[in-house]
């Protein structure tokens, strides 16, 4: 039968691995039928098997492979598929209770694994079929008899057949769970993530284990749908795809991320991911291409050897994560502004926690789903970007003559706020190197460049800035030069006339925010809307009426930015 890998289909093969007593984990049965096992497979089954699961009566595991280069195989995308998913299902059978017991059988119970193999980890979706399967193919007790794994095949393939989207891909991904356990913990291993440290994760459950690490990843924007390099250290085809974005379109969510550069490419040259990695896999840890890692295990011979193996040990089963170096502690220790930013997301996942249903907020609106989380972690990513763009830009024109300080909307040491040792230690990366150079210079001009928990005051001087440089670069009609003048005056007749002039404004500019929010995402609108309400209940009447302004400000900025774009493309 033709190798499926090599077409556009989402599901590539089911297998079903079981263990020998003489050799071990080994693949009894492929479907479709392979003329010969890849090479590249060797692996396989003692990642689908993995340590300790025969403690447990039912337990899944995650891993990535690197797909055998002999089928010049192609995703969804037409690009060559370097890196196939896993996700395995492994239960237990008393040998005794077998129909037709085999001769070679000669312990008392008998493991197996079935896995389905594909181009995009979208286990969600996978998941709860492959659990249904496994339970029946054991309860057959015959293990001879496998349509059932071929009926999997055939539903799953049905299931994926048009391409994957983003929704296919986060389903099922715990994130609500990685947030209450690990708390603050979570930004500090993300940001160790993107300094490219070898971190290990370690459980005694490997369901557990790998999803956390997925959960994880799932935070960096667009990190998920772009791990085609994440299953070996040597594979290095990102950065030959790389190119700097040209324009950008705001109705477009996914070209304002790959404007902004995301994902950051943490698994480039000499990076792996491994999810679930079986002590066999060890070599690949000693090679010298390999220069760093995440990966998961179950086996508690690595936590002996972590000082080798590891920067940094997040023990799944405690909560605890351990950085194994003096200095990184102190790159690692988080800001004023991201400990505060973080606590923040922390209670409210506290506050909306339900343990009937961890999954979802005891809401059951957008309010801190997993959505919004997720899409508060993209704003961080997101203000990062255009905060050290803009630090490099202030680094690059502070000593040029016709510097002056007086034109910048902000210029004092901005980077501080997301760890300034932090990022001194990020620019060494490759990951950042990929990124500042396929990413415009001047980012901050999308992106306010300031960390999302800053609660920035608007000032009348703010207001005048604002308005005059965007009439003066794009030398709009008088009507907008008027509204300056009149926020001028109006500010000094008290709080009641400034806000009934801005309220004019933004009723003038209501059909272009109106288009604004309608551009966005759902989440984001949702997310926008519930911070901007707890804002004003904790202002002062004064202070509304500057967050007002200040809206205006930012409303009419975008839009100034925007008009200013589509003048430069015409």
């Amino acid at each position: 039968m033709d190798n499926p890998s090599k077409g556009k289909q989402s599901v590539l093969y089911i297998i079903c691995v079981g263990f020998h007593h003489a050799r071990g984990p080994e693949i009894e049965y492929c479907y479709p039928e392979l003329q010969e096992i890849p090479s590249t497979w060797s692996l396989l089954p003692f990642m689908a098997l993995p340590d300790g699961v025969h403690l447990n009566e039912e337990d899944f595991s995650y891993f990535c492979i690197k797909n055998d280069q002999k089928n010049t195989s192609t995703n969804n995308n037409n690009h060559i598929l370097l890196t196939i998913y896993g996700i395995s299902c492994t239960r237990q059978l008393l040998s005794s209770e077998l129909i037709n017991k085999p001769v070679d059988v000669t312990r008392s119970t008998i493991q197996k694994s079935i896995v389905v193999l594909v181009s995009k980890p979208v286990f969600g979706h996978i998941k709860e079929k492959l659990r249904a399967v496994t339970q029946a193919y054991f309860s057959q007790r015959n293990f001879e008899d496998r349509n059932i794994l071929i009926h999997l095949y055939n539903s799953l393939v049905q299931i994926f057949h048009d391409e994957i989207n983003g929704y296919d891909i986060y389903l099922g991904i715990p994130l609500r769970e990685l947030l209450y356990q690990f708390r603050w913990k979570t930004l500090v291993i993300l940001k160790a993530m993107l300094l490219e440290k070898r971190i290990l994760f370690y459980g005694t459950r490997s369901e557990t284990l790998c999803m956390i690490q997925y959960s994880l990843l799932s935070l960096i924007p667009e990190l998920l749908e772009n791990l085609q390099d994440a299953s070996d250290p040597l594979l290095n085809t990102v950065e030959n795809q790389l190119t700097k974005p040209t324009s950008l379109s705001t109705s477009n969510h996914k070209s304002l991320l790959s404007y902004m550069g995301m994902p950051f490419q943490i698994f480039a040259k000499g990076s792996f991911f491994g999810p679930y990695t079986p002590l066999q896999q060890i070599k690949m840890l000693d090679n010298k291409t390999t220069k760093s890692y995440i990966i998961g295990s179950t086996n508690s011979l690595f936590l002996q050897m972590k000082k080798k193996y590891a920067d940094l040990v997040v023990n799944i089963d405690t909560g605890e994560v351990d950085i194994l170096q003096p200095l990184l502690k102190n790159v690692l220790s988080l800001s004023f502004s991201d400990r505060k930013w973080i606590n923040n997301i922390i209670m409210s996942v506290i506050d909306s926690w339900d343990e009937s249903d961890t999954s979802r907020p005891k809401t059951m609106g957008f309010l801190n789903s997993e959505e919004h989380l997720r899409a508060q972690f993209e704003e961080y990513f997101l203000a990062l970007a255009a905060t050290v763009k803009y630090d490099n830009y202030l680094a690059k024109i502070k000593n040029s003559p016709d510097f002056n300080i007086t034109s910048l909307d902000t210029y004092e040491n901005i980077i501080r706020e997301f760890g300034q040792c932090w990022i001194e230690q990020w620019k060494f990366t490759e990951n950042y190197r990929l990124w500042n150079k396929y990413t415009d210079d001047e980012l901050f001009n999308i992106i306010y460049p300031r960390h999302p928990v800053i609660n920035r005051r608007i000032s009348l001087e703010d207001v005048q800035h604002k308005i005059s440089k965007q009439v003066q670069e794009l030398k709009l009609n008088e009507r907008a030069a008027i509204a300056k003048e009149t926020i001028n005056r109006s500010w000094n007749n008290g709080s009641q006339k400034i806000s009934q002039v801005v309220g004019s404004l933004l009723d003038q500019m209501e059909s272009y925010r109106t288009e604004r929010w309608k551009r966005y995402q759902e989440n984001h609108n949702q997310y926008i809307t519930s911070v901007s309400l707890i804002g004003s209940e904790l202002s002062s009447h004064f202070g509304d009426m500057q967050n007002k302004a200040g809206n205006y400000v930012s409303i009419f900025t975008d839009w100034a930015s925007n008009k200013k774009r589509t003048i430069k493309h015409n």
